[in-house]
Order: C-alpha cells, then structure tokens, then sequence
C-alpha cells in the first residue's frame, strides 16, 4: 500500500484518508478536519506527516511534532495531515507506551496544567516508520508491539479475566452483570468498582460505553448504515450513536464514515476493482487479549 495522499480539491475542514483497526488499536492516516473539544476512553497518538501538530485543551494549546493524549483527556486538534494512533488503555502496547511517555514528561512539558504531552521522537518515528506506506499493517503492529512491550510489567490475570468478560458481540443472555465480574474477580461488588478504575484508569460503565462505540464505529467502516451499525453496538437508536461519536471523537460520524475509507490490515486482501471497500482481514480491535 503506498503512502494515503488527499487530493487538493478536498475542503480543508473535512477529514479524509484511511482507517485500520487491529487488537487494542485504531489508525488514522489522512488529513484530520474540524473537530470541537472531545475526549474518549483510549490512548492517542498524533503524529504529523507535513509538520508540527497542535492540541488545545480549553485555553492551554501544546504544539510539537509529535504528541500523546492520555486516556480521559479533553482535546482538540488544529486540522492538519497526521497520522493518529488510537490504543486501548488496558493492553500492554498501551502501558509500555504511557511508562515512556511518563518518564520523558518532567523534561519534555513544563506546564503541569495541560494533560497533552510531547511524544519522545524515538517513538513517533518507530511509529511513523512502521505505519505510513506499509504494505502490512499487521506486521507493522506486531513489530511495534515488540518494541514497546520488553519494558513493560505484565497486568493483574483477574482484569485480563473480566475484559474478556465485557467485550462486545456477548449475547445478552450471557452477558455478566457487575455483581458476577466483581464474583469473576474474586472481590465485593464495592470493592470491585474501585478496583476496576483503579486497574484501567476508568469506570466500568464508561469503559463499556468506549467499546460498544468502537464497536458500531468497525460495522459502519465495513460498510453497514448506521442505523444498523448502532443496532449492532447496543445503543438505542442511530441518534444515540451518533451523539455518543461527537462526545467522544468531535466530529460528526456521518461525515466522518463517509470521507475516510478502509485500509486492509494485510497484503493478502487487496479490492479485485478500483474503489472496492476493503475488508479488516478478519481483524477486530476485540480480538484476543495482549
């Protein structure tokens, strides 16, 4: 797959390029448009292709070539052509990263206030080198994967249980409520809510709510209306997805689905026609655990 390049007669305020997803992580190449101040339940990487990069969290901005906005926190980003990398919080991918990204944090971001950080450039670079133009966007995670995850300390086995437990697609009927993970974790309903926070850094509802989004966003880019696609993740209706996607990625989804197209994860799924949707090779953010 050679490097996504946006045609110039593209509205400026519009997003448009190519989205992957794969275990515990979601991609974004492309120039990234207007958007307002929003905030979700994973890790972001903002890498920019043609320059710096800027986020602003209310009247606080951070501008640098690379940025991390840690799980939770309110952002926005000036439109520019990035490459993002979205990673859920409980995946050891996740903890290795926010280990070196804490570590260089006191030297890099003096303004205590603003949550942004400045992304080390070793690691924007092992991203950027293995993400953009590749033919194999598996591989270029796993060799990624290999990189961060020597350095960081193994999770609690009883959170790798219970998010296992909540991933999405569980029919209802089997679906566990908290007083049976709190069993499944070996602790009392009270002390499992804290623990649970404690151990993803967010309530179980929200974490819940963050995957089912994620959820109906994959059904959408494969190309399922989003009606069906909000069905499919358990909201309500298409308005409550929708509303739900403005929260936590500020735009609006319908422009989004309809200008960002999807990129396969491996070499072994290329479209037979020009335009063809591509499908994730089988690959879910939901699959398996790390």
């Amino acid at each position: 797959m050679p490097p996504l390049t946006v045609a110039d007669d593209q509205p400026t305020g519009h997003w448009v390029g190519g989205a992957a997803m794969w275990p515990g992580v979601g991609l974004f190449i492309g120039r990234a448009g207007d958007n307002q101040e929003h905030h979700h339940w994973a890790h972001q990487l903002v890498i920019g292709l043609d320059g710096e990069v800027e986020l602003s969290v209310g009247p606080l901005s951070r501008r640098a070539p690379a940025l991390f906005v840690p799980a939770g926190a309110s952002h926005r980003l000036t439109p520019a052509e990035v490459l993002m990398v979205f990673l859920d919080p409980t995946t050891a991918m996740s903890r290795a990263l926010c280990q070196r990204v804490i570590g260089a944090a006191a030297a890099d971001c003096s303004d205590d206030a603003n949550p942004i950080r400045i992304l080390p450039a070793d690691l924007a670079e092992l991203f950027r080198v293995c993400l953009v133009g590749t033919v194999d966007l598996a591989t270029a995670a796993e060799q990624i994967r290999a990189g961060l995850i020597p350095n960081c300390k193994g999770p609690d086995e009883r959170i790798n249980k219970v998010l296992t437990a909540i991933m999405p697609g569980t029919d209802l009927s089997q679906r566990l409520n908290r007083r049976q993970l709190a069993d499944l974790a070996g602790l009392s309903e009270t002390r499992f809510s804290h623990w649970f926070k404690e151990a993803t850094g967010m309530p179980l509802r929200s974490y819940r709510k963050w995957l089912n989004l994620v959820h109906g966003l994959e059904h959408a880019l494969r190309g399922q209306n989003l009606t069906t696609a909000a069905h499919q993740a358990e909201f309500a209706d298409q308005a409550h997805f929708s509303r739900t996607f403005t929260q936590m990625f500020g735009v609006n989804a319908r422009d989004v689905i309809a200008q960002v197209r999807l990129l396969p994860t491996t070499t072994q799924h290329q479209p037979s026609t020009p335009g063809e949707l591509r499908a994730l090779s089988g690959m879910s953010f939901f699959d398996g655990r790390s």
